[in-house]
C-alpha cells in the first residue's frame, strides 16, 4: 500500500507542527503575562498628579490593547480545534467517538484501498488546514507580545 506512505508521513509532519504551535503558543502566553504584570505594577507611575497624565494614559491603552489582543490570538492557537467532519469520515476523531464502536470497525474494514488512501490524504488535508489556522494567529500573537513587551518597556522607563 505504497500509495498510502505518504500521506501518513506528511500527517505526521503536520501533526508534529501543530504540537509545536501549541509549545509555542503558551511560551508566548508567560511572556505575555510577565509583560503584563511588570505594565500593572507601573498603574500608579502612569497617574500623575490625581489623574492619568494623557500621554502615559494613551501608551498604557495601546499596551492593555495588544496584550488583550495577543492574548485572542494565543487562546486561537491553543484551543482544541473543533469543526464539521465530513460524512462518514474515518480518521476525524469525533465522527469516530460519534459512531458505535461495532459500525466503525465494521465499515473501517469494509473500505478498499483506494478509500483507504483518500481518507489519508483527506485527514492530511485537514490537518493541514489546521496547522495553518495556527501559525496564521501565532505569527499575530507573536508580533503583538513583541510589540506589548517594547511598550511595556516604554512605561517602564519613561513614564
Amino acid at each position: 500500500m505504497a500509495q498510502t506512505d505518504f500521506p501518513k508521513f506528511s500527517a505526521g509532519q503536520i501533526a508534529n507542527l501543530i504540537k509545536q504551535a501549541d509549545a509555542k503558543a503558551v511560551s508566548t502566553l508567560y511572556v505575555l503575562g510577565i509583560s503584563t504584570a511588570a505594565l500593572l505594577a507601573r498603574i500608579n507611575a502612569i497617574k500623575g498628579g490625581g489623574g492619568a497624565s494623557p500621554m502615559w494614559g494613551a501608551v498604557f491603552a495601546v499596551a492593555v490593547l495588544l496584550i488583550l489582543v495577543a492574548l485572542k490570538s494565543i487562546i486561537t492557537v491553543i484551543y482544541p480545534r473543533g469543526g464539521t467532519p465530513e460524512k462518514g469520515d474515518m480518521t476525524y476523531f469525533e465522527s469516530i467517538a460519534t459512531n458505535k464502536k461495532e459500525t466503525y470497525i465494521k465499515t473501517g474494514m469494509a473500505l478498499t484501498d483506494d478509500a483507504i488512501a483518500k481518507a489519508l490524504y483527506n485527514n492530511t488535508y485537514n490537518l493541514a488546514k489546521v496547522a495553518h489556522r495556527k501559525y496564521h494567529a501565532l505569527r499575530i500573537a507573536l508580533t503583538l507580545t513583541g510589540t506589548s513587551i517594547v511598550t511595556t518597556i516604554l512605561i517602564l522607563f519613561l513614564a
